[in-house]
């Protein structure tokens, strides 16, 4: 059936709701009626009617056309400052205040850290950083586009459909600037006039503050760096000094997942090893880097690198993909860095990694810094110290 056709079906159907908490994805979690129903756009112990988008093993999605679908409203919530929030699936918090949104992130923060330890009494202190603002932080936005229904915006998971985003507010000023541009007569059609009927589209401001706009190229192109260069230049400002404190001058650090040596920049004159699979120059390193190029999810990465490296390390520097590092212990079994520094923004996978070398490692600091204020997502920084 096509999946257009089942949506129309599905949203006819009407369900009464009631918000018993937040999920780590930013959605209401109903347990009304005969199944456990997830409803964005929501906030604890509100009260409605929401049309049916999807139903899966035993659960249902569903969704409210607006505010005035409930019945009883939270009195947390506020008027979203976005014109696109009722509709965009971009953001998940900005329905409601920032300390209410921190407050939800640090709790779904905390159900995955209970799995290194479900005991009630070892609660960790998880130390937030805030972002300066909410809004006008996103230095990169990539959009999806189909040529023949003439759409540019953000994928609705629902129902497939593109939500146009002329007027997003997260975005950086030069690129909510070229994204109007975009949009403006239909101009984003020229750039993919001889591409293929549906693709992507990326805005990027580069750390020169000039912006780069890519067709169809992979996600990030020419080079990742963080989407909110406030909050990665607080957090560089932490990782130095928790390195500077533990480390001398002559601690050898391993920065694996590094691109291009990000987390380690500032670590001078320590010898830092940046590992990462993408192809970078020379001259874009610090003297006190040395760059490796390698594939890190590869069987036999852990042993290879250490006969490349042939040292043990002080500090273990680690910032994967959101699949995280599976094979983890692997590194640590080689190279028996005394502290890990492990950078990640899904908490799952952090969780997941970190239980595999809990037995040898202790849990010493916990942050959770805010790079994507109105959105489900955060990063998070976790220390872990060879136990003794």
């Amino acid at each position: 059936m096509d999946i257009g056709v089942l949506f129309t079906q599905l949203s006819a159907m009407k369900i009464d709701f009631v918000v018993d908490h937040i999920d780590p994805l930013g959605q209401g979690v109903s347990k009304l009626g005969d199944r456990i129903t997830f409803i964005p756009k929501t906030l604890p112990d509100e009260k409605g009617q929401a049309s049916i988008t999807k139903e899966s093993k035993g659960v249902r999605f569903a969704s409210i056309n607006s505010p005035n679908d409930l019945t009883v409203k939270s009195p947390n919530r506020i008027i979203s400052r976005c014109p696109h929030f009722d509709i965009c699936p971009g953001c998940h918090f900005l329905h409601t205040d920032y300390d209410n949104e921190l407050l939800s992130k640090k709790n779904a923060f905390y159900r995955h850290l209970k799995k290194l330890d479900p005991s009630p009494e070892n609660k960790w202190s998880i130390d937030i950083h805030r972002a300066s603002s909410r809004t006008g932080y996103r230095n990169r936005i990539q959009l999806h586009y189909d040529k023949m229904k003439n759409q540019l915006g953000m994928i609705q998971a629902s129902t497939k459909s593109i939500i146009p985003i002329p007027d997003c507010i997260i975005a950086t000023d030069p690129v909510l600037h070229k994204l109007k541009e975009l949009y403006a007569d239909g101009s984003w059609k020229k750039l993919v006039k001889k591409g293929r009927r549906k693709g992507h589209i990326e805005i990027y401001q580069m750390d020169s503050g000039k912006v780069r706009v890519s067709v169809n190229r992979p996600y990030s192109d020419g080079g990742f760096t963080q989407v909110n260069r406030e909050g990665n230049e607080q957090l560089l400002k932490l990782i130095s000094e928790r390195v500077t404190e533990k480390n001398d001058g002559n601690a050898t650090i391993l920065d694996l997942f590094g691109g291009k040596g990000n987390l380690s920049r500032s670590l001078s004159p320590r010898r830092s090893w940046v590992v990462d699979a993408s192809t970078y120059s020379d001259d874009q390193f610090e003297k006190h880097q040395q760059y490796i190029q390698k594939n890190l999810f590869d069987d036999f990465a852990p042993r290879d690198l250490f006969q490349e490296i042939g040292e043990t390390v002080e500090t273990m520097i680690i910032d994967p993909p959101r699949s995280g590092v599976k094979n983890l212990s692997e590194f640590v079994n080689k190279f028996e860095p005394k502290e890990i520094i492990y950078v990640s923004c899904n908490p799952a996978t952090l969780t997941r990694d970190l239980q595999a070398i809990s037995s040898d490692y202790t849990l010493k600091v916990v942050q959770l810094h805010d790079f994507f204020p109105g959105t489900y997502h955060f990063e998070s920084l976790c220390v872990m110290e060879k136990k003794v």
